[in-house]
């Protein structure tokens, strides 16, 4: 039971970082009358960033007296971390774009982009570039690691045992990228994520292959927008 409660917890932390964030981004529109572009976007993306950050830490440690450890992060581990999401990040690349590759097979992706790349392929400088790649190859690694790895993995690999937690964890990070049409390259990136921190132990491993994963599909898009 008290795995189950946790679980749900877990689950409903996601929802309240969303909420929290939605609310946040009303006051910044109407304090600054901004209510979109590239800096907007930092804005809230870097709110949501720390919220899921503090939320995940208030839970884990601030609730369930978890340690850093508990949660992935033994220092003891991030070179070989390091290495092993360096190594590991290009098959998680290969993996989910094989899921893209079969559901376009069979229900053909639309060329409406995605809000994130609309955002930076309308980037007007290097600055702009810069700041957009930080948050997607180091600021949104940690954040969505620590929390759909460090803390929901955990939870339902000791509800559901490893191979339930592996999928149901990754079926959910697909989920929340609210993207139908990509949910299942997306699951299969979170699976493989979760077998990364299984596997090694250490959440700095997924969160560097999460980051090259990350990396190498905004080289694409650059690629693509220059070529």
């Amino acid at each position: 039971m008290k795995s189950y409660y946790r679980v749900v917890l877990a689950i409903l932390l996601l929802p309240v970082v969303f909420i929290s964030n939605n609310l946040i981004a009303l006051m910044i529109a109407k304090l600054f009358d901004i209510t979109g572009g590239l800096w907007f976007f930092v804005a809230i993306t870097l709110t949501q960033t720390i919220l899921m950050i503090g939320f995940t830490l208030y839970l884990a440690i601030g609730r369930w007296k978890l340690a850093f450890n508990d949660l992935g992060f033994d220092w003891s581990k991030w070179a070989a971390g390091l290495r092993q999401g360096l190594f590991y990040g290009p098959l998680v690349f290969l993996l989910v774009s094989l899921g893209g590759a079969l559901v376009q097979l069979f229900h053909p992706l639309t060329d409406e982009i995605q809000p994130f790349a609309k955002i930076v392929l309308e980037a007007g400088s290097a600055t702009e570039i810069t700041v957009l790649c930080l948050f997607a190859v180091v600021l949104a690694p940690v954040a969505e690691e620590l929390y759909f790895r460090g803390l929901l993995f955990g939870v339902l690999k000791d509800q559901v045992g490893l191979k339930g937690g592996i999928l149901f964890s990754g079926l959910f990070f697909g989920l929340m990228h609210f993207d139908l049409l990509r949910l299942l390259p997306l699951a299969i990136g979170g699976m493989t994520l979760a077998w990364l921190y299984q596997k090694t132990g250490s959440l700095y491993a997924s969160i560097t292959a999460h980051g090259v994963w990350n990396g190498l599909m905004l080289i694409i898009l650059l690629l693509s927008e220059t070529g």
